[in-house]
């Protein structure tokens, strides 16, 4: 039998069985795009993008707040009519990298610029010689507990890649992978196994017009040989994966007239490989996948974290989201105007007991291109719930707005441990108005806003009971 890789949710009964909406991230006059994430500082995640107007485009940073579901953007980066793109994220304890690609200086550069203090320093660079270094990479957070992430930066130079600590800026650049005239290498992944402190680079190797995907590991004794893992058709488009602590490779080939995407599960073990349609309707491409916990491969199936990726037929491209097509539950099969898309799936940080994912895409509308989202939630805290998340019912408070009280109801059909929080704008706890065992039925909690001396704005409740959870706005208007 064929092994057909089938990414399904490995914890569905962890998952929240609430209905995210698509979010329209972003509202600006030009055209958004290519969206990254990195982690998260706190109770809040950054994200950076690129917004293309004219013949220029600028670099801007955002942040994302759990608690309200909400993106904001909160400062230009660079906006000097030339042209910056490719955006990264690298996490410092204290500050955000914002690297870029740009060609203020005639030719492309990699650019960076610290935000740290609510403030923004000098521009500074990763490399500027008088070759262009191109399409800056970096590692992706994975881990859900530790927003950790290496602070390397990996980019193309002539048919070379090379890499550099932004942590250490007046260091050489090491040259990873040595091309020449007749060898190109580009397409490059990064990821990082916190545990071991090992990490991998992966990118497209053409020789004489020969595909094959290469990469080289990164330990104790330094660098590693480059391994060849794939060497057939057209084979491209390699990206690193993390599972529980060891990694994978996933790639796009050509086979039987259709572009289909190769997991190879071990990297040690290339020749067992999985392929994500066994007979494919569309081209595939653009895989992405998050996997906070832990996947693994029953008989012929493999089960898999969040994912996406891209599906093209005739001239449309589709947008596959993830989870929703287990059990068939919904067609999350997505239509986008935009073709050339920069699909993104990224870790934004965490709310009480959950892990919070956005699938990012691009699609034109009102005449500019914007970036649109939707959340994946992964539940940190519970691994024996009893029930569907169906047990309980929050109901929308009333009056709301409302001052100075209002009410808030929900409905248990099983006794359980149930808490009632209240968050201001900002994700900062106000309140816990509930925290004890009930039996079930139906329950009128009151909230008093002046017990707690809160000023009109919006404010967020929370009602966790059985390993799950529901949010809602209410407005406190004086």
């Amino acid at each position: 039998m064929k092994k057909i890789l089938l990414f399904v949710s490995l914890l569905a009964s962890l998952i929240s069985a609430q209905s995210f909406h698509i979010k329209q991230i972003t509202n600006l006059n030009a055209d958004c795009r290519n969206l990254s994430c990195g982690g998260y500082l706190g109770s809040v995640s950054y994200y950076t993008f690129e917004a293309h107007k004219g013949n220029s485009s600028s670099v801007y940073l955002g942040q994302y707040f759990p608690v309200a579901d909400s993106f904001a953007v909160i400062t230009q980066v660079i906006d000097d009519n030339f042209m910056n793109i490719n955006p990264k994220l690298i996490y410092s304890n204290d500050s955000v990298f914002v690297l870029y690609q740009t060609n203020k200086n005639g030719n492309w550069d990699i650019a960076y610029r610290v935000y740290i203090n609510n403030q923004l320093s000098p521009v500074y660079y990763v490399a500027d010689s008088s070759a262009d270094e191109i399409n800056p990479v970096v590692s992706t957070i994975h881990d859900i507990w530790y927003s950790t992430q290496n602070q390397f930066v990996a980019f193309e130079k002539g048919n070379s890649v090379y890499i550099k600590d932004v942590h250490l800026p007046d260091t050489v650049a090491t040259e990873i992978f040595h091309g020449d005239d007749s060898t190109k290498y580009s397409q490059v992944s990064l990821e990082l196994i916190d545990a071991y402190y090992e990490f991998y680079i992966a990118a497209r190797k053409v020789v004489n017009g020969n595909s094959f995907i290469v990469y080289k590991q990164y330990g104790y004794n330094g660098w590693g040989d480059e391994i060849v893992l794939a060497n057939n058709g057209n084979c491209r488009s390699p990206k690193i994966h993390i599972i529980t602590y060891k990694p994978c490779l996933s790639y796009t080939n050509d086979i039987n007239g259709k572009s289909n995407i190769i997991l190879i599960e071990e990297l040690n073990q290339p020749i067992d490989t999985l392929k994500l349609s066994g007979y494919p309707l569309y081209d595939y491409d653009n895989f992405w996948d998050q996997s906070p916990l832990i996947a693994t491969k029953i008989k012929d199936f493999y089960n898999y974290g969040f994912y996406t990726y891209t599906a093209s037929r005739n001239d449309s491209l589709f947008i596959r989201l993830s989870k929703s097509d287990y059990n068939h539950q919904l067609d999350t099969m997505l239509y986008t105007k935009v073709y050339n898309n920069n699909l993104y799936l990224g870790n934004f940080g965490k709310y009480g007991g959950n892990g919070v994912y956005y699938t990012i895409w691009e699609d034109s509308i009102s005449g500019n291109i914007q970036l649109f989202g939707r959340m994946e939630i992964y539940n940190i805290g519970a691994v024996n719930d009893k029930y569907s998340p169906s047990t309980f019912t929050l109901s929308q408070n009333y009056p709301n707005p409302f001052n100075p009280g209002t009410v808030i109801n929900f409905k248990l059909l099983h006794r359980d441990k149930v808490t009632l929080n209240v968050y201001d704008i900002m994700g900062k706890q106000v309140c816990t108005l509930l925290n004890e065992d009930k039996p079930a039925g139906t329950y009128s909690i009151n909230f008093d806003s002046k017990k707690y001396c809160l000023s009109s704005g919006i404010y967020f409740y929370r009602l966790i009971t059985g390993g799950y959870s529901s949010v809602k706005k209410m407005i406190l208007m004086k």
